[in-house]
């Protein structure tokens, strides 16, 4: 059977290396031909895609839209016109998410886009610092302080996304009913089931191996291989912490049992601690230039 994993670091990460311990689905696809495209890394030829396209049994991907880096050939439309009628497509929604993450993301000052020390900021840091606020004000008043957002300000967050995170998976199963042997895995169901219990993100556009576990047993099971060949000890990502105490009183997890790389939050190998970390960032945004209030 041949096999293509096809889209973003949501799928590539599923099967890694094939035949590998060190992959979740390597060991379940070992006696199949397995081709694995990353489609912000590929340099395939329209012709070449095509025929990859047309060898596959089972396409597994998750939406890419027809203007992706403007070759419309890298698209799931293309794909769903193309394929073979047989071939099974299995997709699901790109796992990207913001309720966890709901203070950090991309900053823009006087419509001008801010990627020092980092591409991703926490914009209330940001905005504290442009209020001509101290370092130590923030870790009190917002890191640490409990009361920072209240329970109905994170369930809004939380809501927001997963109406969104829906209205990309209502669209997927459209797709399937204009198209044959199409099938949608339920993400959204399991997401709204267990996100208050099990992290399902580790960061804004990474999902947890609780997730990702979980998108491997549908695939396993709707192509019917073995599921106990999963492999659900490896660590797909590992990236970003939950920051404010303030979450803790909405999820039942332990928002600290991931300890926290500043290093790469901080985008600085020698940066250790969270008052580094800030330090950091305000220190960039002073030799930037940036106005305060």
């Amino acid at each position: 059977m041949n096999v293509l994993f096809y889209g973003s670091c949501n799928v590539s990460r599923l099967i890694e290396e094939v035949n590998s311990q060190a992959s979740i689905l390597g060991k379940a696809f070992e006696a199949h031909n397995i081709t694995s495209v990353l489609c912000q890394e590929t340099e395939l030829s329209q012709e070449n895609f095509l025929n990859l396209i047309q060898q596959q049994d089972i396409i597994i991907t998750v939406p890419i839209s027809k203007e992706y880096r403007n070759k419309y050939y890298l698209s799931t439309d293309f794909i769903l016109k193309n394929k073979k009628l047989k071939t099974k497509v299995i997709i699901f929604v790109s796992l990207h998410s913001h309720f966890y993450y709901f203070d950090y993301g991309h900053i823009y000052d006087d419509n001008v886009y801010i990627k020092d020390p980092h591409f991703l900021h926490f914009k209330t840091l940001f905005e504290f610092y442009k209020q001509d606020k101290t370092e130590k004000q923030f870790i009190e008043e917002c890191v640490y302080n409990t009361d920072f957002k209240s329970y109905e300000e994170l369930d809004s967050f939380a809501n927001k996304d997963i109406e969104e995170l829906s209205r990309r998976q209502d669209l997927l199963i459209e797709l399937k009913a204009s198209n044959e042997n199409v099938h949608v895995i339920d993400v959204i169901s399991f997401i709204k089931n267990n996100y208050k219990n099990h992290q399902m993100f580790y960061s804004l556009n990474h999902p947890s191996n609780y997730l990702m576990y979980f998108v491997a047993d549908e695939i396993v099971k709707e192509i019917g291989l073995q599921q106990n060949l999963i492999n659900k000890t490896v660590k797909v990502f590992d990236d970003k912490f939950l920051l404010y105490a303030c979450q803790q009183k909405y999820f039942n997890f332990d928002i600290y049992e991931r300890p926290a790389d500043f290093r790469m939050l901080s985008n600085n190998n020698d940066i250790t601690t969270l008052e580094e970390t800030i330090s950091h960032f305000y220190n960039s945004y002073k030799k930037q230039k940036i106005k305060k209030y």
